[in-house]
């Protein structure tokens, strides 16, 4: 852990705005979230509000690397504002944030050109720090902190990004696991499918005393000559429901229709 954060939470400065044990809340919750049960829609919102008042800045938004599309767009937020300062960053690609997705923490004054900017000013907010949300090499995204320029000092981004890293650490592991389960799903559906055409094969190739090969090109033929789906058609040879018998002259002949 930075130094800076350790001496944070256990040295803690009243006058900062920060409160430590509001902080140590939000990356505990973070960190005990089952990947399985995580929500990104529902969990980065509530990270973010509990991040800025742990932070005691105006604002605290996350944006997230959408690796389909290659965009960067905004997923959670404080506050309606600092959702649409993420969001108008993001689609201006700004510089700090496309470094923040390749590792790069970065802090500085919010851009005026920004249209956001007269608003933000308001708010208090005058700086951005941003910070990216890895998983292993992968990077998920960032995490936006919006505050004044004395806010943003090294003690305060080292402990957002305690919180970045947890967040990213677990909406990686969320992603994965997902693509995974996924993945085995879709294993499991061509295993079912392809088992009865491998027994169908198999029988084929012992009535007839040919080799396996042969008898897949006799179902495959049948399959076709009816237009039936082939692993349909092998649960009807399995069943006795279709007869298949060998190819002649390069053709496969069938006696009975799929029933």
């Amino acid at each position: 852990m930075d130094y800076n954060v350790v001496h944070l939470l256990t040295h803690p400065d009243p006058y900062s705005g920060v409160d430590p044990d509001r902080l140590l809340r939000v990356v505990i919750d973070v960190a005990g979230s089952a990947v399985l049960e995580f929500e990104a829609e529902c969990m980065i919102p509530e990270v973010c509000v509990e991040t800025a008042g742990a932070l005691g800045i105006a604002g605290c938004a996350v944006v997230e690397f959408d690796d389909v599309s290659c965009v960067l767009r905004a997923v959670g937020w404080s506050s309606p504002l600092a959702g649409e300062l993420a969001g108008e960053l993001a689609g201006e690609k700004v510089r700090s944030m496309v470094d923040a997705t390749c590792g790069v923490v970065s802090v500085g004054p919010l851009d005026p050109s920004i249209g956001l900017a007269a608003a933000a000013a308001r708010e208090g907010i005058e700086a951005v720090a941003t910070m990216p949300l890895h998983c292993g090499s992968t990077s998920r995204g960032c995490m936006c902190l919006f505050g004044t320029t004395g806010q943003l000092n090294d003690a305060l981004v080292a402990a957002g990004g305690l919180v970045a890293a947890v967040l990213g650490a677990v909406t990686g592991n969320a992603v994965m696991c997902r693509r995974s389960s996924a993945l085995a799903a879709q294993l499991s559906r061509a295993l079912e499918t392809r088992i009865p055409i491998e027994q169908a094969k198999g029988l084929l190739a012992e009535r007839f005393q040919v080799g396996v090969d042969e008898a897949f090109r006799m179902l495959r033929a049948h399959s076709r000559r009816t237009r039936t789906p082939m692993s349909r058609m092998a649960r009807s040879v399995l069943d006795g429901a279709a007869v298949v018998v060998p190819m002649q002259r390069g053709a496969a002949k069938s006696t009975s229709p799929v029933r």
